[in-house]
């Protein structure tokens, strides 16, 4: 077994990094290197740490940021192989700002969960 290594960091609108931690992609590949196994995004999202209210509220959105545009690099570049989205997401799996990886996982032809 042998892997390929990618890492995203994307700037937003206003030319400000998505991700304060690159978004890392892994492919796991077979012991001949000619077929991917499994794809792995590994994350941190934002912490959910704030000194106040507006600062929770902008931590907030910007999980939501980063939640859209992993679903986002994941449609445009859809893996070849079975994939695990994993990390730190700072948020239960329920929270609405997680939403666009869970319709990612159920807009998908095999059943996926977000954990």
């Amino acid at each position: 077994m042998d892997v390929s290594v990618a890492t995203f960091n994307l700037n937003n609108l206003f030319g400000r990094p998505v991700f304060s931690r690159d978004l890392l992609e892994v492919d796991v590949l077979d012991e001949r290197r000619k077929r991917v196994l499994l794809t792995l995004y590994v994350n941190h999202l934002k912490s959910k740490l704030a000194r106040n209210a507006d600062e929770k509220h902008q931590g907030n959105l910007r999980r939501r940021r980063q939640a859209e545009r992993i679903a986002a690099i994941i449609s445009e570049r859809p893996p070849p192989a079975p994939y695990v989205i994993l990390g730190d997401l700072n948020d239960p799996r329920t929270a609405s700002r997680l939403g666009a990886l869970r319709d990612l996982a159920l807009g998908s032809a095999k059943p996926r969960r977000l954990a």
